[in-house]
């Protein structure tokens, strides 16, 4: 009986004793590559869209910055006076 240690040298021949080749790890990779460019490229192209519809929404409805241009208003001394501040009706 042999007490003989075989300890490979490199990942290849790891690899290449699994059973898995090179061509194969690296056409995962590759096809994994592809995927995260692909993935990459559509949501750049979401995030455009959704820019795009951010500036047209602003540029078609601007923020009113005076009071008076808002379509009604409510001041707080206009108040019905039947409502007590800070008490919950029951």
């Amino acid at each position: 009986m042999s007490n003989k240690i075989i300890i490979p040298h490199s990942s290849y021949e790891q690899a290449t004793q699994n059973g898995h080749g090179a061509n194969t790890n690296s056409r995962k990779r590759l096809a994994k590559d592809s995927d995260v460019t692909k993935l990459r490229t559509a949501r750049d192209k979401i995030t455009r869209v959704f820019r795009y519809l951010e500036a047209l929404n602003q540029h078609r409805n601007p923020v009113q910055r005076q009071i008076g241009s808002q379509p009604w208003s409510l001041w707080l001394h206009e108040l019905p006076s039947h409502i007590e501040q800070g008490t919950r009706a029951s």
